[in-house]
């Protein structure tokens, strides 16, 4: 009866050792189910992340391309303004020499 007695309480003990081995793999179960969905997560974030990131340099490339089309039509804007500039001064210039001419014969006694 004891060898009996010894084998009910191997068989108890291996039993109790099965329940917290199934109980510990139970447990790595959940823990490795809750890591996937948790990198599933992650994965998503960086996912929407890469798209944020991608939209955004869409639209910085976009307002570069403003930007440098703007550039351009304000240095036309500044070489016309400069042009007109020149041109008024080249009129002013000729005017003043004209009026001069025009005032200096006038003035001056014709000898016949």
């Amino acid at each position: 009866m004891a060898a009996n007695e010894t084998r009910k309480s191997a068989l108890l003990e291996s039993g109790l050792s099965l329940q917290c081995a199934q109980t510990a793999v139970r447990e790595a179960t959940a823990t490795s189910l809750e890591t996937e969905d948790t990198g599933f997560h992650v994965l998503a974030d960086l996912a929407n992340q890469r798209e944020a990131i991608t939209r955004s340099t869409g639209h910085m490339n976009q307002v570069d391309q403003n930007l440098t089309g703007a550039r351009n039509i304000l240095e036309g804007m500044v070489w016309r303004s400069q042009m007109k500039k020149l041109a008024l001064i080249c009129l002013v210039v000729t005017l003043t020499v004209l009026l001069v001419v025009l005032i200096f014969y006038q003035f001056l006694p014709l000898k016949n």
